[in-house]
């Protein structure tokens, strides 16, 4: 794994006030139904966290290199389909959505290949895969298929990096939640079906993947303050 020169303390610091400005946005989709303000807060959060890496960055080949460009595609995807969900078909949004998780998993093959794994790069797919919640979410909402409360499970993430740096929970060593890559699965899954299916079906379906998400957070928060 490569060593980059900025401090692991600047870089929570960094994670605290993005999740407090991303909360604090993503607010703004429910009290006043517009996604801007998310967009923007998060082009200019990530493309501070990529300046201040920069020189980091350079010594790869190409600049940051491969897994971190396919990771900055699908932030830049994500961005542009929240951007125009509004004018997207839903079968389109969905398609969209699929491939950005599926290169979920090519960055990681190609920071393994190329053995270009960092501390920036983890943090770096961590907060695209955040954000990518909080976009389906919004996009849930703002389109009319799901109340208010779905942002909710958008901002779970966020709310849990703040408890983290506040309450000091990086220092605990604790095992790891062993069911999240497998309710993140499901989840995703009951929260894709709006695009496809009747209220009727979907409805009960993403109200599933909520209360599973908020266990896995719940479990996650368990695990930590124990």
């Amino acid at each position: 794994m490569k060593e980059e020169p900025a401090t692991e303390i600047s870089m929570e610091r960094w994670k605290f006030f993005h999740a407090g400005g991303l909360i604090l946005t993503g607010s703004m989709v429910v009290l006043r139904e517009d996604i801007l303000p998310v967009l923007l807060f998060m082009s200019l959060s990530m493309g501070y966290y990529i300046l201040k890496q920069h020189h980091f960055l350079k010594t790869f080949h190409p600049y940051g290199g491969y897994a971190n460009l396919v990771t900055l595609l699908r932030i830049v995807t994500v961005l542009l389909t929240g951007l125009k969900s509004s004018t997207l078909h839903p079968y389109l949004i969905l398609l969209v959505l699929i491939m950005v998780l599926i290169f979920d998993g090519v960055d990681g093959y190609l920071a393994r290949k190329y053995n270009t794994s960092s501390r920036f790069g983890q943090v770096f797919d961590l907060e695209t895969d955040n954000f990518f919640t909080l976009i389906l979410c919004s996009i849930l909402y703002l389109n009319g298929y799901v109340p208010w409360w779905i942002i909710l499970s958008g901002l779970l993430s966020y709310g849990y990096v703040m408890a983290d740096y506040l309450l000091d929970w990086s220092t605990k060593k604790v095992p790891a939640n062993r069911h999240a890559r497998v309710l993140s699965v499901i989840v995703f899954s009951t929260y894709f079906t709006p695009f496809v299916f009747p209220y009727m079906v979907y409805f009960p379906l993403v109200v599933l993947g909520t209360v599973l998400l908020a266990f896995s957070f719940g479990y996650s928060v368990f695990l930590r303050y124990r």
